[in-house]
């Protein structure tokens, strides 16, 4: 019934998750293909470079039109001026002069010359750039993902901590939920509710995580880049003639360092999409949460005593069952299972709660993997029996119809295939090993290919005709000795041609053999004699 209300925080969870993740999926494809075309492009491009022969300017016109791909300024807005001054690198580096010699090479060596070429012209035009003598139509990616790195880092901080507060109010309240008479629906709608917020922190904690990464790689590759810049600018200044052999590999250097600022602003830009769809499920809902609640609630929690936890003790006890491990601390980069959910007050039969787990209390290690919880009585529950805890996690269908597969970190749960209730099940046996042999083919495989398939439509006209066609030449079952006598019995033939026909000439094609003979060398003393020419067309 949470699902068909107009106003369900549990129908927004739903709602929300399909749209980060399909924000995300939409994200990748749309990275992926830009990829694919950029490089079906760039080897159009370049093959149009190597098999150029004869018009050395055309060569060098295309050599042009590759660099402006590969840097992605093909169609920058001020593109006469850009064409310009990637012209003029390009020429320091490969005079005009030097393209006969570049073009009668094979066409591997001016692949392996141009994927170097490129970067070389790239690297003097962003030095160009940083001395301010060119850079038109270079776009400030340095500044513009740190600037963006920055706004997201600001404004995810500000709706964490709002998240975290309103969550913490939530514990509180249903806590003490007889103290501040919630009960009923009202209970069923906070928590919904509190798992709402839940899940809405995760996602803005997972994005958050991607953000401080990109800004600590941009902390590493910035340094570098500028020193390179340095260091190629007083190799410059220092000397009239630099080899090309010391000063091209630091262009080079500035052209991957560069791409690798790309890479990290294409990145920011998914998380950036991601963060706007988020935030749009910040309210998508009447919070039924009342300040009055949070007050009496707060009342109710302070004559509460607060836990303490003796982490030596815990570590002697729960190390000698043997079952687990105990560990003060969670290692660096390792996850939570759960994402840090306690899994005991989630399975509770009693006033089951999503509860987040306490750092003070330590942490249990079990079949390698690491798990937090929210008090001591539920960390003893896990480590008297923890296979039956987690065993009760798989399939769970509280978890599916709650939304809480992806807030547990379950979704790997969910399965590929649909199939109804009860038509499949699954049964756990002793495990048999079988010894077999498999036979590998090693004679002909026989190709499964129709050598009768006709693709020309005038040709299956054609057979199709001849098909129809039989139908007139089928045998009669009523024919008897006597019904020869009875019946038309036509020659099963086709009717000749007309002479206008368009298929076939019908006179002869071959030439015309001639021969001559003498007449009237025998008769009578009165006849002639006569040369006779006669032609054969055959």
């Amino acid at each position: 019934g949470a699902f068909t209300k107009a106003d369900s925080a549990r129908l927004e969870n739903l709602k929300m998750q399909a749209a980060v993740f399909s924000q995300h999926q939409d994200t990748i494809n749309s990275q992926r293909t830009e990829q694919i075309q950029h490089r079906a492009k760039a080897q159009q491009l370049l093959q149009e470079v190597c098999h150029r022969v004869g018009n050395h300017a055309k060569v060098f016109g295309d050599m042009v039109l590759y660099i402006l791909h590969e840097t992605g300024l093909y169609n920058a807005s001020n593109k006469e001026l850009v064409q310009k001054e990637t012209m003029t690198a390009l020429e320091s580096v490969i005079p005009r002069q030097s393209i006969e010699s570049f073009v009668a090479q094979s066409d591997a060596e001016k692949t392996k010359q141009l994927e170097e070429l490129w970067k070389i012209v790239w690297g003097i035009r962003l030095f160009n750039r940083e001395t301010h003598k060119g850079g038109a139509g270079i776009q400030d990616i340095p500044g513009d993902l740190a600037s963006m790195v920055q706004n997201a880092q600001t404004v995810l901080n500000q709706h964490l901590d709002q998240a975290k507060k309103l969550c913490q109010n939530y514990v509180v309240v249903l806590e003490n939920k007889k103290e501040c008479g919630v009960l009923g629906n009202i209970e069923q709608r906070l928590m919904d509710e509190y798992v709402n917020r839940l899940q809405f922190i995760q996602f803005l904690t997972k994005t958050a995580d991607s953000v401080t990464s990109i800004a600590r790689h941009m902390a590493l590759v910035r340094p570098a880049y500028d020193s390179l810049l340095t260091e190629i600018k007083a190799m410059v200044t220092s000397s009239t003639s630099v080899p090309k052999s010391t000063i091209y590999p630091k262009f080079i250097e500035v052209s991957d360092k560069w791409e690798a600022f790309r890479r990290l602003y294409n990145d920011m830009k998914g998380h950036k999409n991601v963060l706007d769809v988020l935030l749009e499920y910040k309210s998508s809902y009447t919070q039924a949460l009342k300040p009055g609640m949070v007050e009496e609630a707060m009342k109710a929690d302070v004559t509460r005593v607060k836990p303490t936890y003796n982490q030596v003790t815990l570590e002697k006890e729960i190390n000698s069952l043997g079952k687990c491990f105990y560990s003060p601390a969670l290692p660096g980069g390792t996850p939570l299972q759960f994402n840090g959910m306690c899994i005991v007050t989630i399975l509770q039969k009693q006033d089951p709660m999503l509860k987040p787990s306490v750092a003070d209390l330590g942490y249990i290690r079990y079949d390698e993997q690491f798990y937090g919880f929210s008090s001591e009585p539920a960390l003893k529950a896990f480590i008297n029996s923890p296979k039956a805890f987690l065993d009760q996690t798989l399939g769970n269908e509280t978890f599916a119809t709650e939304g809480l597969l992806h807030l547990l970190d379950l979704g790997k749960q969910i399965p590929s295939e649909v199939f109804l209730l009860g038509t499949r099940q699954k049964e756990l046996g002793p495990v048999e090993v079988v010894m077999a042999e498999a036979g590998t083919q090693t004679g002909q495989i026989d190709p499964y290919k129709d050598y009768k398939y006709q693709w020309n439509e005038w040709e299956l006209r054609r057979l199709a005709l001849k098909l129809a066609d039989l139908r007139n030449k089928r045998t009669h079952s009523c024919q008897t000795v006597q019904s020869h006598f009875k019946r038309e019995n036509d020659t099963q033939t086709f009717p000749k041609k007309q002479s206008g026909s368009q298929t076939m000439i019908d006179q002869a094609t071959q030439p015309k053999h001639t021969a001559q003979f003498i007449a009237g060398l025998r008769g009578d003393p009165t006849s002639k004699i006569k040369v006779v020419k006669v032609e054969f067309d055959e």
